[in-house]
């Protein structure tokens, strides 16, 4: 388990985000509570600011947090580093080469990208840099497990 000096993170609500960061989100669907990792983005042109890759209109993100804060909480650390306690993690980080199957959420030094496999261009982003990676899949599955959006979680401004 995760060390007990690592506070859970807090569920945010509103909009005031910024944009170009990872967030771990809460989206409501008519069918269900859905996680899933999205960016904010903003339209220069528009001027409008969204979710970005939401493209059901019955989906609402309810809450969000920063996924560093989520994987820190899950991992035990943002990223793999000198003395790195893997067997003291909810969810691992994993080292070397990514499983191509799977979308992946990759960390760097300051950042975390959805790391996915294009046979013509390889990966999304490159791995060179990538200081740890957890499948997408179970980065959610823990997420919903350990970190549920509920009343009692949610949400701050």
């Amino acid at each position: 388990m995760t060390s007990p000096t690592i506070a859970k993170p807090m569920w945010l609500s509103g909009s005031e985000c910024k944009v170009g960061i990872l967030y771990l989100a809460a989206i409501a669907y008519p069918a269900g509570l859905v996680y899933d990792a999205v960016y904010r983005h903003h339209d220069h042109y528009t001027g409008i600011t969204s979710w970005y890759g939401l493209a059901s209109p019955s989906a609402e993100v309810i809450a969000f947090m920063p996924v560093k804060d989520a994987l820190r909480y899950l991992t035990g650390a943002y990223y793999i580093e000198e003395g790195y306690q893997a067997d003291a993690a909810i969810l691992p980080w994993r080292d070397g080469e990514p499983d191509a199957k799977a979308p992946q959420i990759a960390a760097a030094p300051g950042s975390y990208d959805i790391l996915t496999w294009d046979e013509e261009f390889g990966w999304s982003t490159p791995i060179a840099y990538c200081r740890g990676h957890i499948p997408l899949e179970a980065f959610l599955n823990a997420a919903a497990r350990y970190i549920p959006l509920t009343r009692k979680t949610c949400c701050r401004p």
